[in-house]
């Protein structure tokens, strides 16, 4: 089961609120201009072929994240996709300083910087981590202050000096309360990609202990105390998770996976994972939890298909690993190969899928 955090998971279609005369506006929301081409930038994007894709493909990205910038929550986004090494869109809209709910309307406006995602994957892909730090430096924008940041201390991790990245989070300026929460998961995060599951853990119980039903909070803790061998308190915090939002389905997947993957309770991990589908009937990496579940329960040829379809949807190293194995368990040795190496493509240090070609004796 891959999963994004439920505050990253997808872009969402806010329900319109009017502005009112005179009151302020509830959302503090910015201005948005009639011409959104006056606002955007495009920095050095490749052939979407390049990385696999097709152009429809890239611009519904692209559409949903003029959805999302056209309910004014915030003032600027930039997007950068990376695939198969090409950089297939890197776009920016909207203004760095200058458009945010206190300016004033002839206050002089900044457009958002563009490019600097693409440069920065190039970067670091080659390793040049000084001259990327460098860049990051440039940067010069209160509203990017803890991305920037978050993008450096990755940086300063993968030198190795992670306290150092750490602190480089925390020290980052606090806006907003929900920048304080985004510091301590971008915290979280940074550990447990640098092999520090159990303080990821310990910091985010922490956090919880203060705010015991925030609901990311929660799924976040639950998925680090899995990490650290601690079912029971996964499980505990994602049932509670389900109590407060009944329409979680990353809960109930999570929670319904987690129980299948273990080979335990599996009629009631298929309900739950059913829950999930039927919440999120779209969502491929459900799919492929469902598909494991009736793997686990024996069902081959069905979680072929399923497994099958969710890979189409989205091609992932994860769902790679399952349905390969599906297929080596079906005798389809030379299918399960091919699926192995497209998902070792996708994503070399795939944890799941290196550890199923261990388990299985297989090399590539």
């Amino acid at each position: 089961m891959a999963t994004l955090s439920p505050g990253v998971a997808g872009l969402v279609r806010l329900p319109a609120i009017p502005r009112l005369p005179v009151l302020p506006d509830p959302l503090r929301r910015v201005r948005i201009p009639k011409d959104l081409e006056s606002i955007t930038s495009v920095g050095a994007e490749a052939d979407p072929s390049a990385g696999g894709v097709e152009r429809r493909n890239v611009e519904a990205i692209w559409k949903a994240a003029l959805d999302w910038y056209r309910t004014g929550v915030h003032p600027a986004l930039q997007v950068c996709v990376r695939r198969n090494g090409a950089v297939i869109l890197d776009r920016a809209i909207g203004h760095a300083r200058g458009n945010g709910p206190g300016d004033a309307g002839d206050a002089e406006r900044v457009a958002e910087l563009r490019g600097l995602g693409a440069a920065l994957h190039e970067l670091e892909r080659r390793g040049e981590l000084t001259q990327a730090q460098q860049w990051l430096a440039s940067v010069d924008s209160p509203e990017q202050a803890l991305a920037v940041q978050t993008r450096l201390a990755q940086i300063l991790a993968r030198q190795g000096r992670l306290e150092e990245a750490r602190q480089s989070i925390r020290a980052a300026p606090e806006r907003s309360p929900e920048d304080a929460r985004l510091k301590l998961l971008a915290e979280a995060q940074l550990l447990r990609d640098h092999g520090q599951p159990g303080q990821a853990y310990e910091l985010l119980n922490g956090a919880l202990q203060q705010t015991p039903d925030e609901e990311t909070l929660l799924y976040e803790a639950a998925m680090a105390a899995e990490r650290v061998g601690r079912f029971e308190v996964m499980e505990r915090l994602l049932r509670r998770l389900i109590e407060l939002k009944p329409g979680a389905s990353h809960a109930y997947n999570a929670l319904g996976y987690a129980l299948a993957d273990r080979n335990l309770r599996l009629p009631e991990a298929r309900t739950l994972i059913e829950k999930a589908v039927q919440l999120s009937p779209n969502d491929a990496y459900i799919q492929d939890s469902l598909g494991w579940v009736q793997f686990r329960q024996g069902n081959l040829r069905q979680a072929r298909q399923t497994l099958e379809a969710a890979f189409r949807k989205r091609p992932d190293a994860e769902i790679a690993a399952h349905l390969g194995e599906v297929l080596w368990i079906l005798g389809e040795r030379e299918a399960a190969l091919r699926v192995w190496r497209e998902g070792q493509r996708l994503e070399a240090d795939n944890e799941t899928l290196r550890k199923t070609l261990l388990r299985l004796r297989v090399r590539l």
